[in-house]
């Protein structure tokens, strides 16, 4: 899958109000990751549960808002929502695990917008590996990981041989500089 980059759009949003409150939605859902990933650091089983049920919560509540959101405009694209406003949209969608339906409608609407500069390559890449995943699929640019032992293995990854000249193609870095930030991200702290 062979994805060309453009620059995103300089202008101001046209719907900004639209944009503001996709950003509210996602700080919410990544508040309830961050208590989430704390927990999980901590070893804090009461805490992770609460935690688990709040990140569940938000992800079923935004899901279904950004599915009325897409149904009314479409992909929400840097011009219409701004770059920030269209990279949380993605976080969103990103999440709905539970609905890998609605992942691969949202990643058939921004394949194209990639090309235009309206949605990041990177976002992309990471969504259609989640889709991979969660179809039965293989991903092709690593950014899924499975934590085997406290190591960050890729999950079912074709063709690793030529894994970093694909993130490159969309902007990501090499993959065992991800391995090692994901290792060091969900590590538990040191005492």
């Amino acid at each position: 899958m062979a994805i060309a980059l453009a620059p995103p759009p300089t202008s101001a949003p046209l719907d900004p109000d639209l944009g503001m409150r996709i950003i509210a939605m996602s700080m919410a859902e990544q508040e309830a990751r961050f208590r989430l990933i704390g927990a999980m650091q901590r070893n804090d089983q009461a805490a992770l549960q609460i935690a688990m049920h709040d990140v569940e919560r938000e992800d079923r509540v935004n899901g279904a808002e950004l599915k009325r959101i897409v149904a009314s405009v479409g992909w929400p694209t840097y011009t219409r929502v701004g770059r920030e406003a269209g990279h949380m949209a993605w976080l969103i969608v990103q999440h709905q695990d539970a609905d890998p339906e609605f992942q691969k409608h949202c990643l058939r609407l921004m394949e194209p917008l990639v090309a235009k500069g309206e949605v990041s390559g990177t976002d992309f890449a990471y969504l259609a590996d989640r889709v991979a995943i969660n179809t039965g699929g293989m991903q092709i640019y690593g950014t899924q990981m499975s934590l085997v032992n406290g190591k960050a293995v890729p999950t079912r990854l074709r063709d690793p041989h030529r894994v970093d000249e694909r993130r490159r193609q969309v902007g990501l870095g090499p993959l065992d500089e991800y391995i090692r930030l994901i290792e060091q991200m969900y590590a538990p702290p040191k005492s």
